[in-house]
């Protein structure tokens, strides 16, 4: 099976399409999906997100989708987050997290949610490689 970028270029390994897709679609052009007469135009976004499903099934690690509703319990995004319940009360008290009272419920909404766990994996990132480089300066590393 081939994967065509445009008229010319075509892939027959996924692993170089990807290298060659994301270079482009940064750069503002679109993915366009077909499947026999059919196809769709998507933009950038939802693009990047296929790539990195393809680049996962290249590798061979495992995939899930999961279709979020637009408000979700505590429960659900301590599950997002990989916390507690109990967790995910404290952060919105502490006003970490904002979350609207429904009668006796918290409802959170779903792009808060992924936007802390984003924002919290980006911080933790940054903190190991300040670490690592703090380690390598003080020699921890063995060559």
């Amino acid at each position: 099976m081939s994967t065509s970028v445009k008229p010319g270029i075509t892939f027959t390994d996924p692993r170089s399409f990807v290298a060659a897709a994301r270079p482009a679609i940064d750069a503002g052009s679109s993915l366009q999906l077909q499947i026999g007469d059919l196809s769709l135009q998507v933009d950038a976004e939802f693009a990047n997100k296929v790539l990195a499903i393809v680049d996962a099934a290249i590798a061979g690690r495992a995939i899930e989708l999961a279709i979020l509703e637009d408000e979700l319990t505590t429960g659900q995004a301590a599950d997002l987050l990989g916390v507690t319940r109990p967790t995910v009360v404290a952060m919105i008290d502490k006003g970490l997290l904002p979350a609207q009272r429904v009668s006796t419920h918290r409802k959170l909404k779903t792009s808060d949610v992924l936007a802390y766990r984003e924002r919290v994996s980006g911080e933790r990132a940054k903190a190991l490689g300040e670490m690592a480089d703090i380690s390598a300066e003080l020699g921890l590393y063995n060559d």
